[in-house]
């Protein structure tokens, strides 16, 4: 409990900071996207970036269980804890689109991703007949498929 709060104040701290720094109001980084926008005269309609919101909370979400999985399945701790941080990863990196703010370097972003989900999915081929081993890869080709869908409904 101390840990969670010293780290919710740090947090704080920081966003008070950063403004400061940035020379723009706490809103800035406090708001949601949409009363942003209405704040700066731009309309959004209510559904805009909703699915992009659902799944940095899905990745969070399934970074949360895998951490708190590893804590009580000993055998797998390690598998566990990679794939929590892996998906971990991903939430932050979808939350403040990291790889897209930098350009052509993004490609880093997917070989250090490919690389992790290429052991998890090694790891995983021992664990196909209890079921385990075959949602991992049938996530994996999920998540491919959907950064195909992330490609295609890209403006050039």
């Amino acid at each position: 409990m101390p840990a969670a709060v010293a780290l919710g104040v740090a947090i704080a701290i920081g966003a008070v900071v950063a403004s400061e720094l940035a020379g723009v109001r706490m809103g800035m980084f406090t708001r949601d996207i949409q009363s942003l926008s209405a704040s700066g005269g731009l309309a959004l309609p209510h559904y805009a970036g909703s699915l992009s919101m659902l799944t940095i909370m899905v990745w969070t979400a399934g970074s949360a269980l895998a951490f708190a999985a590893a804590a009580v399945v000993r055998p797998r701790r390690s598998w566990l804890l990679v794939l929590g941080a892996l998906l971990f990863m991903i939430a932050v990196d979808d939350a403040f689109m990291l790889h897209e703010g930098l350009g052509p370097p993004e490609v880093g972003f997917v070989i250090v991703y490919g690389v992790v989900a290429g052991w998890l999915a090694f790891r995983s081929l021992v664990h196909l007949r209890d079921g385990s081993g075959t949602a991992i890869l049938v996530g994996g080709a999920a998540l491919a498929l959907s950064a195909a869908f992330d490609l295609w409904g890209t403006d050039p």
